[in-house]
């Protein structure tokens, strides 16, 4: 039977951060930090939410995952923090294709909740400001929080506290539309045609069937190994991006430190898993430093697609001054050089003229690893540099 997390027994904790923006395989190393102990590991998703698209191929088999944590193939489950959204309709759809891996979600009771209102204005902004949103309202629904009009995880369970909540954020959203252009009204109103709060609110309780909500320390799960699962890019990180073409959410390691501190989490072991490809990549708009081309092999399987809201999926020339400049950024949040660190270079049999060596002295931190994969599977990521090296 399995136990409440004991905070004073986690022994080891690991961190995967995407140090561009976003696309560098954080489902694929949590895929194979998971399968290192899958018994003993939660995975901890601190930043982002449903927005998320970490793909995972195993046995055969690929998947997205957006609402789980990329252990779930592993049977390892998934803790939401506060910092995190979440959407319930989206949440049982990803449930029902994943249903033979049994796969446990818990959930802080204040994550927040995305509602239709908050795509809808978010779809209905971004035709104006093209400033490559996935669309789903994960900014909006992080706004709107701010703002205090809040719908958090523990409300679900309770029909009338959702339906008043619904009443509140249906006004909050129609005062914004108001003030902007009637095309924008048009679009907002477009949305939500067919939408009822009734369905949505069935929806909602039928989610709390599937998810526990519950404080970090009140999960019931045997764990002594905890894998930090990060969102997207340094360089879309809301304090380090380039606005406005940034997400509203931390995505260096400052909330998962937050957490160990909050928790008074004394882990034995910090890894901290650097990621990048072998080439540059952004799928939006916004700034690259090089949009040289790059030919691409064994590219097939590529994940990101040209998509209405995100636009092109953009390709360059790996950019070793933006990865200083993001590791230079994620070191005013822990305490360097006291972790581990690890580099892990994925896409590398995408590029097969990439020059290892030439990134690695052109880098400015020391590395205790540095790793990489010649495919998308996480068998095939090994290790390349060891040990410490610069």
């Amino acid at each position: 039977m399995r136990r409440s997390v004991v905070l004073d027994q986690i022994k080891a904790v690991e961190m995967v951060i995407d140090l561009g923006f976003g696309d560098s395989g954080k489902g694929v190393m949590v895929d194979y930090l998971c399968a290192q102990n899958p018994e003993r590991s939660l995975v901890v998703r601190f930043s982002g939410g449903h927005q998320v698209g970490h793909t995972v191929w195993f046995e055969g088999k690929r998947h997205i995952f957006s609402h789980f944590g990329s252990g779930t193939f592993r049977g390892v489950p998934t803790y939401y923090t506060a910092q995190t959204t979440f959407f319930p309709p989206g949440m049982l759809m990803e449930r029902q294709r994943l249903t033979e891996y049994n796969p446990v979600l818990y959930l802080d009771p204040q994550v927040m909740v995305t509602t239709p209102y908050d795509i809808a204005f978010n779809r209905a902004l971004e035709q104006q400001n093209a400033h490559g949103s996935c669309g789903v309202g994960f900014g909006a629904t992080v706004e709107r929080h701010d703002d205090g009009v809040p719908l958090f995880a523990q409300d679900l369970q309770y029909a009338w506290v959702v339906q008043q909540k619904l009443n509140g954020i249906a006004d909050y959203y129609q005062r914004r539309v108001s003030a902007l252009e009637p095309k924008i009204q048009d679009a907002y109103r477009t949305e939500l045609n067919g939408y009822e709060d009734d369905q949505y609110i069935d929806v909602c309780l039928e989610a709390t069937q599937w998810i526990q909500v519950r404080r970090f320390d009140q999960c019931v799960c045997d764990v002594d190994r905890l894998v930090f699962e990060g969102s997207q890019g340094v360089l879309l990180d809301q304090s380090h991006g380039f606005f406005p073409h940034v997400t509203r959410s931390y995505t260096t390691s400052r909330n998962a430190f937050s957490f160990l501190e909050q928790f008074q989490v004394q882990a034995q072991q910090i890894t901290l898993n650097y990621l990048t490809r072998c080439y540059q990549t952004r799928h939006g708009n916004g700034p690259m430093s090089s949009e040289n081309n790059v030919v691409l092999v064994n590219n097939e399987h590529e994940a990101n697609q040209h998509n209405f809201y995100q636009g092109a999926f953009r390709c360059g020339a790996l950019d070793s001054a933006l990865l200083n400049y993001a590791l230079d950024c994620d070191r005013n949040y822990h305490p360097w050089p006291s972790v581990q660190n690890r580099l892990v270079i994925s896409c590398l049999d995408q590029l097969p003229e990439f020059d290892i060596g030439k990134l690695l002295g052109e880098l400015t931190v020391s590395f205790d690893e540095v790793m990489g994969n010649v495919s998308p599977y996480s068998e095939s990521l090994g290790v390349i540099q060891s040990p410490r090296i610069k």
